[in-house]
C-alpha cells in the first residue's frame, strides 16, 4: 500500500513537468505493478507448500518446493531484468 501511495505522489509531482512525462510515468508505474504482482503470485505458494511438507515430515518435498521456488524466482527476475521491468 505504501508503494502505491509513493507512486501516486510521484505522479502528482511529475504532472507539473508536462503531459508526456506524466503519461510515460503512468505507463511505467502500471508495468511495474503488473510485473510485481505476477512475480509475487508465482512464488507465493512456495511457503505454504514447504511448511505443509515439513509438518508432514516429508523433507524431500520441502527441498523440492524450496528449489522450485528459487528457480522460479531466478527465472522470473532474469526475464524482468532483460525486459527492464
Amino acid at each position: 500500500m505504501r508503494k502505491v501511495a509513493m507512486m501516486t505522489a510521484d505522479l502528482a509531482f511529475i504532472g507539473h513537468i508536462g503531459p508526456e512525462a506524466l503519461a510515460a510515468a503512468a505507463l511505467a508505474v502500471t508495468l511495474y505493478l503488473v510485473s510485481f504482482t505476477v512475480g509475487a503470485g508465482l512464488v507465493a505458494p512456495i511457503a505454504p507448500l514447504a511448511a505443509q511438507s515439513y509438518g508432514a515430515g516429508n523433507l524431500a518435498m520441502v527441498q523440492r518446493a524450496l528449489r522450485t521456488g528459487l528457480w522460479t524466482a531466478l527465472l522470473r527476475s532474469s526475464i524482468g531484468v532483460r525486459l527492464g521491468l
